[in-house]
């Protein structure tokens, strides 16, 4: 935690593969208007590591987000996500607008927009095609323990590099929980029609120009299902814009948020 208890909330929910860690700039920059709060998703860092596919279904992440709303002692927060960050703050919006002051969303799409790129743009297909790799049982564990240099290597840092070492790289299972993410995220009791209304909270969708994984008109599409949205599209930007251009970043979101 950042930031005074008892100002506003921002809730930071990180993608894959990350942690809390990977909000570092975004909460120093924001502690001095917000109690700024970055958790670890279950499976992730020092959360639970629950076993079971099941136990990583959509509906699980989103009562997380809810239950430490309230165990923080608010009922509301500005809810920013990033990757699998994002996908929990699109659902978390749609099923508890009440909760959400704004929104502010990172390099994924709204759900029903992604339907739409994978049906209308190939390259969608191919850039996705490392989710039906994580269906399999440890291969994707020792694959992602040989990746590495994902990063903007002038925004990271020799300490960053040995946080992510310690939390993903000291144990084989390091990975099983992220990835237990994707391996529920096709199972069909996972699916979850998203309700009919748009997007009810002011919401702020930034993408990374050069995205590895998500193209930039995910980004247009997704406001579609938005009451009211804008979007910002950083050049040079990768999948982890937040890390690899956190002063852009910073400033775009203090605009949005509308801080003097």
């Amino acid at each position: 935690m950042e930031g005074e208890k008892g100002k506003e909330l921002m809730l930071f929910i990180h993608g894959f593969p990350e942690f809390w860690y990977s909000w570092r700039k975004q909460l120093d920059y924001f502690k001095d208007n917000y109690c700024c709060v970055a958790i670890d998703m279950r499976g992730y860092g020092e959360s639970d590591k629950p076993n079971g596919i099941g136990e990583y279904k959509i509906e699980k992440l989103i009562e997380d987000v809810e239950n430490v709303i309230h165990k923080l002692g608010y009922k509301k927060a500005i809810i920013v996500g990033h990757d699998w960050g994002s996908i929990v703050s699109w659902m978390f919006a749609a099923f508890y607008p009440e909760m959400v002051t704004k929104l502010i969303i990172m390099d994924v799409p709204h759900p029903n927009a992604a339907m739409i790129t994978y049906r209308r743009y190939w390259k969608q297909i191919v850039k996705s095609a490392y989710i039906y790799l994580f269906q399999f049982p440890i291969v994707p564990e020792l694959i992602m323990r040989k990746k590495g240099g994902i990063y903007n290597k002038n925004q990271i840092s020799n300490e960053d590099i040995s946080a992510y070492i310690y939390t993903f790289g000291s144990q084989l299972n390091g990975f099983t929980g992220p990835i237990n993410f994707y391996r529920a995220f096709l199972q069909r009791w996972n699916l979850i029609e998203m309700p009919k209304e748009p997007i009810k909270p002011e919401t702020l969708i930034i993408f990374g120009e050069k995205d590895y994984f998500v193209i930039s008109e995910n980004a247009q599409l997704s406001q579609n299902y938005c009451s009211k949205s804008d979007i910002a599209i950083i050049k040079n930007g990768s999948h982890w814009i937040q890390q690899d251009f956190p002063d852009e970043v910073n400033k775009i979101m203090k605009n949005f948020l509308q801080l003097s």
